[in-house]
């Protein structure tokens, strides 16, 4: 048998997409995550929850758009081996 025709008849790609849409909408994939990623992080030897964050300041706006403006982003610094041909 084809892998497809095993899998189709062991979970059907319709009751696989109706469960996920499902649990998508009532939060249940979220609280499954949030409770994974807790669980990684106490059996790391970390907090539960971050205690704090990082960003990239390469992709932090600039300045807030207005209206019909544009938005200006920090532009990525070349490496010194990025040099053009």
């Amino acid at each position: 048998m084809l892998v497809a025709e095993v899998a189709a008849k062991l979970c059907p790609l319709v009751d696989g997409a109706h469960y996920n849409r499902q649990f998508r909408s009532d939060g249940t994939l979220t609280k499954l995550h949030d409770a994974l990623r807790e669980q990684v992080r106490i059996a790391a030897g970390h907090h539960a929850t971050p205690s704090a964050g990082i960003l990239d300041s390469q992709s932090i706006k600039t300045c807030a758009p207005r209206k019909g403006g544009r938005t200006a982003t920090t532009r990525a610094r070349k490496s010194p081996g990025e040099k053009g041909i």
